[in-house]
């Protein structure tokens, strides 16, 4: 069961401002993929920040964070793996498929991709969305984001296969 937070405070804010300003994007750019893609990247994209923040975050031996007000999952954990990370993995893809368009190298994108999750991190932590322990630091995550970004640019690229052949090209 999900927990109300203890307070609502600056991490609570930066989530909703950050979710806000993802909704807004997400509503007024163009659409680069069909409905059923989207959701497939924003479904995996999902699974992915779970399943990255469970395994460096919360299992043992690591533990490396704590998320929110608390060590157990509230609200607005929820928000961020069912509304920011699946949309932050969406304007990845799109960016992704922008950047093959041009012709440019994908591992200057995955780099690019890192760093700016780098800075969104550090953001968080200055609002207290993370909380590090046991040793871990804001560039301990480069390396993290660097294996993730090089998965979501794999799955990624099986969509943009998959577009035409197994979804539906229609609106997105």
């Amino acid at each position: 069961m999900l927990n109300a937070p203890v307070r609502f405070d600056a991490n609570e804010w930066f989530v909703c401002v950050t979710m806000l300003v993802l909704i807004v994007l997400f509503a007024v750019t163009p659409k680069m993929f069909s409905m059923q893609a989207a959701l497939c990247l924003m479904l995996f994209h999902s699974a992915l920040g779970l399943t990255a923040d469970m395994i460096i975050g919360v299992a043992y031996p690591w533990d490396f964070y704590d998320t929110m007000d608390t060590p157990g999952y509230d609200w607005f954990d929820f928000f961020i793996y069912t509304v920011n990370y699946p949309l932050y993995g969406y304007f990845f893809g799109t960016g992704m498929k922008l950047w093959e368009r041009r012709g440019w190298p994908l591992p200057l994108l995955i780099a690019g991709a890192a760093l700016l999750s780098l800075l969104l991190e550090w953001l968080s932590v200055q609002f207290q969305v993370f909380q590090y322990k046991n040793g871990w630091h804001v560039w301990d995550s480069l390396l993290a984001y660097s294996v993730i970004f090089c998965g979501s640019a794999a799955f990624v690229k099986l969509v943009m296969r998959w577009e035409g052949h197994v979804f539906y090209r229609g609106r997105g």
